[in-house]
């Protein structure tokens, strides 16, 4: 099943986990890059933010 992710939604969790320090800047900044190319994100960039969220992201 392919799901749409809401760009804007996910560009502010990530820029809050950037600030927070959480995770890998590397990471980030490509994913970064991909959401505003529209470009979709590899599998394991998509894990990667899923699991990260999933841990440190109660409440959107």
């Amino acid at each position: 099943m392919d799901r749409q992710i809401d760009a804007q939604k996910t560009l502010e969790i990530i820029e809050r986990m950037k600030l927070a320090r959480i995770g890998d800047y590397k990471k980030w900044k490509a994913i970064i890059k991909k959401i505003n190319s529209d470009e979709p994100l590899n599998p394991l960039q998509t894990e990667y933010f899923s699991n990260m969220t999933r841990i440190y992201i109660q409440e959107f």
